[in-house]
C-alpha cells in the first residue's frame, strides 16, 4: 500500500536544491585534483593535503541523513495536529544543507582555482543557508492541514467511555484507526536543544581557533537530536502498539494487537523500579518511559510485560483495551 504523506514534501525542496547545487557545482567544476588542501589554519593557508573526495562525500552523506530525518520528523508532527501549527523543527534541514552546500561550494571553487587559502566563506554560506531557510519557512507558513485518515481525535475533558465508544466507531470501519501521544519532559527538552547547541558552538570555537572544521562535535550533536528531539512517541492503531523515540521515530517497543491478553494501570517509580529513563530492564518486564508516576503495563499471552510511560495513561489504556476486546472473539 503506498504511503500517504500527512506533511508535504514539496516544503523539503530548498534544501533538496541546495544540495543539488552544491553536487551541480561539484559535477561542472571539472575533474578534482588528486591532492588538495584539506585542512587550513588560523589565517586560511593550507596546512595539510591529500584527497578531498573523503571530505567532500561525508557532506555529502551528512546532508542526504538530516534531509531524511526532517521528513520524518515533519511527518511525525503533523500526525498529532488537531489544527494547523508552525513546525520549526521543519527547518532544520534547510539551514542544515544550506550551510553545508555553502561551504561546499566556496571549497569546490577554491580547489579547482589552484589556489592555496581558503577562509570561511561567510557570505556564500549566509546567502544559501538564508534563502533555503526563508524559503521553507514561507513554505511551511502555507502548507494546508491535511488531518491524518482515523485519527482518534479527544478532547482534555473527554472521559473513559467517551474515548472508548469513539474508538469501537471507528473500528466498525474499514479505514486506519491512529490514537498518538507524546511524553516529552521538560528536561528532556532543555538536554535535546542545550546539548546540540553547546556541541555546534565547541566546534565553531574549534574552528575559530585552528582553521580546521572538526565534524565529531558536529556528530554528537546530530547524534543528540537524533534520539532526544521530541521525545517519546507512543503509536496505537487497531493492529499494534508502537513506542518510538526521537527525530526520525527510533523503535523502542512494538506489540501486535493479537498478542495482547491484559492492560492494567501501573504506578512506577523511574529510579526506583527501573534504576534510570528511556528503555529500561529491571528482570520483570521492559519498560519505555521519559516520566514517572502511572504507567500502562501490557502482558501478552506469552507472558511478557511491558510497562508505557504516559502523560494520559487512562486515556491510553482505554484505546488499547477497546481494540483488544474488538479483536477478542466474544
Amino acid at each position: 500500500m503506498r504511503t500517504r504523506f500527512s506533511h508535504p514534501l514539496w516544503i523539503h525542496l530548498p534544501s533538496v536544491v541546495a544540495l543539488g547545487a552544491f553536487l551541480w557545482v561539484l559535477a561542472t567544476s571539472g575533474p578534482l585534483p588528486a591532492s588538495a588542501p584539506i585542512h587550513f589554519g588560523v589565517n586560511g593557508e593550507a596546512d595539510r593535503f591529500g584527497s578531498p573526495w573523503p571530505g567532500l562525500l561525508a557532506m555529502i552523506a551528512a546532508c542526504v541523513l538530516v534531509i531524511g530525518i526532517a521528513v520524518s520528523s515533519a511527518e511525525q508532527w503533523v500526525r498529532k495536529e488537531t489544527k494547523k501549527s508552525f513546525h520549526l523543527w521543519s527547518l532544520f534541514d534547510d539551514l542544515f544543507v544550506g550551510f553545508m552546500a555553502g561551504i561546499g561550494i566556496a571549497y569546490v571553487k577554491a580547489i579547482t582555482s589552484g589556489g592555496d587559502t581558503f577562509r570561511f566563506p561567510w557570505q556564500t554560506v549566509l546567502l544559501v543557508a538564508g534563502a533555503t531557510t526563508v524559503i521553507a519557512a514561507m513554505l511551511e507558513f502555507i502548507r494546508p492541514f491535511r488531518p491524518f485518515e482515523g485519527r482518534i481525535e479527544m478532547a482534555a475533558h473527554a472521559d473513559k467511555s467517551v474515548l472508548a465508544e469513539e474508538v469501537r466507531e471507528k473500528l466498525s470501519r474499514e479505514g486506519a484507526v491512529a490514537y498518538f501521544e507524546t511524553q516529552n519532559p521538560m528536561w528532556n527538552r532543555a538536554l535535546s536543544v542545550i546539548l546540540p547547541v553547546f556541541a555546534a558552538g565547541q566546534a565553531t570555537v574549534d574552528y575559530s581557533q585552528t582553521g580546521e572544521l572538526n565534524f565529531v562535535p558536529l556528530i554528537v550533536a546530530a547524534v543528540i537530536v537524533v534520539l532526544l528531539f521530541g521525545g517519546m512517541r507512543t503509536i496505537v492503531t487497531r493492529n499494534d502498539v508502537t513506542v518510538r523515540f526521537g527525530t526520525p521515530g527510533i523503535r523502542a517497543l512494538h506489540v501486535s494487537m493479537n498478542e495482547i491478553r491484559d492492560v492494567t494501570l501501573r504506578p512506577f517509580f523511574p529510579l526506583g523500579d527501573f534504576h534510570g529513563y528511556g528503555i529500561r530492564y529491571n528482570g520483570q518486564m521492559k519498560g519505555v518511559f521519559l516520566g514517572g508516576g502511572i504507567g500502562v503495563e501490557i502482558t501478552t499471552r506469552q507472558g511478557r510485560h511491558y510497562l508505557i510511560g504516559s502523560d494520559n495513561p487512562e486515556r491510553l489504556a482505554a484505546v488499547v483495551t477497546t481494540i483488544v476486546e474488538g479483536k477478542t472473539p466474544p
